[in-house]
């Protein structure tokens, strides 16, 4: 069969990439797409379960050197972003990637994690105490949004004042990691990166003299005694777990009452036992997760995948959503069922990347969800006019809006 070269930038595609998906997986599961980089001649697109897993896993293949090369060739406006970008967790390579999971990873913890549950209900409950007097309510900026949010605030040790500039620099930040985004957002990305820099400047000065229980303050200490200090930059960087946190978790769970507002069964399954809530939340990350697309990766030699053999520095994106509706693995893929048992989904990454706050983001999904089906069993899909929009992003697959009636 004859197959086009992949654009995963198309309005359509967003909308609904998992007809692409079943169609590369079956006849090019390791395609050689449209670049990603106008300077590179293509990219390689992988969409099976194994060859994710396996690219995931795989310690040859590099986040860092691409980025570092672009930050001096692009506009010194754009600069800022790339820069910071060049320092986040995600783009870390080994020995610095296990020095900085290493501080950070404490915070996320099972075991810290769990301590939040108490903490995290009084959130969920203030949130939706303030929406008792709305009957349409729009779950992503009501409701998802502005709580996962306040969780990593509270993670971080921000104050609620901050909340509307935090939203924008996140969402900017979002725009610039998008797959091949366009000048225009990464002028924004820029903005919002130096916007950030001097607003955690501020908040670690503050923490210098008066320590907290916080990350924040957990960054600095940890700074001092790491094998290679941080420096200042390093230390805005790893706040990045503001943006990557809210976004996903906010993300999962608009995205996952959807999946149940539009499979009236599955939804009425679980408000008949709630028990089943945390294998809803494990469903809904298959089906329609949060992280679509892995980073980009280079190998440092050349590689063979899947017995295709993948030259050394070209780059190549890995699909986790692909993976996750691969019918190797999970039956009937395509089919969304909270009961769902046998292999795990790969919606949070795997190996030397796996998402360092997936326990949090299931916790927090977890409150919300069992949240909502107490205090709104009735709800419902808006309809008419008011539809669910998807945003236009590759790598983060989430709802611009969700109007529904709580009752």
């Amino acid at each position: 069969m004859q197959i086009d070269r992949l654009n995963p930038h198309t309005r359509s595609f967003s909308d609904n990439p998992y007809p692409a998906y079943a169609r590369y997986r079956q006849h090019d599961p390791i395609h050689w797409g449209l670049p990603q980089v106008p300077t590179d001649e293509g990219c390689w697109y992988l969409f099976r379960y194994a060859d994710v897993a396996a690219l995931l896993k795989d310690k040859r293949f590099r986040r860092k050197w691409p980025l570092a090369r672009k930050a001096r060739e692009l506009p010194e406006k754009h600069r800022p972003f790339i820069e910071l970008a060049d320092r986040f967790l995600l783009s870390a390579d080994p020995p610095r990637h296990q020095q900085l999971r290493a501080i950070i990873g404490s915070a996320f913890s099972p075991s810290e994690t769990a301590s939040r549950r108490a903490a995290i209900q009084a959130m969920t409950d203030r949130q939706f105490d303030r929406l008792e007097d709305k009957d349409l309510v729009d779950l992503v900026k009501d409701l998802a949004t502005p709580l996962s949010l306040n969780v990593i605030r509270s993670v971080l040790g921000l104050p609620d004042e901050d909340e509307a500039d935090l939203l924008d620099w996140s969402a900017a930040i979002g725009d610039g990691i998008n797959l091949r985004t366009g000048a225009e957002n990464i002028e924004r990305a820029s903005v919002a990166a130096l916007s950030l820099r001097d607003y955690f400047a501020t908040k670690f000065d503050e923490r210098r003299k008066h320590p907290r229980d916080d990350l924040l303050t957990h960054l600095l200490d940890a700074s001092h005694s790491a094998d290679e200090p941080l420096d200042e930059l390093d230390l805005v960087a790893q706040c990045e777990i503001l943006f990557a946190g809210h976004e996903t978790s906010a993300s999962l769970l608009a995205s996952g009452m959807l999946s149940l507002l539009q499979h009236e069964d599955q939804l009425a399954l679980l408000q008949r036992g709630f028990a089943h809530v945390p294998q809803a939340v494990n469903e809904m990350l298959r089906y329609n997760g949060p992280v679509q697309t892995a980073a980009v990766r280079r190998p440092v030699e050349d590689v063979v995948i899947g017995g295709i053999r993948i030259a050394e520095g070209q780059p190549v994106i890995a699909f986790i959503g692909a993976a996750n509706r691969d019918p190797a693995v999970f039956a009937e893929p395509d089919r969304f069922d909270i009961l769902r048992t046998g292999e795990r989904s790969i919606a949070f990454g795997t190996g030397l990347h796996a998402c360092i706050g997936m326990s949090l983001a299931r916790l927090e999904c977890e409150v919300a969800l069992g949240t909502l089906l107490r205090r709104w069993p009735g709800i419902r899909l808006a309809g008419g006019t008011l539809l669910p929009r998807w945003r236009h992003h590759v790598v983060l697959r989430g709802l611009e809006q969700l109007p529904v009636h709580k009752a």
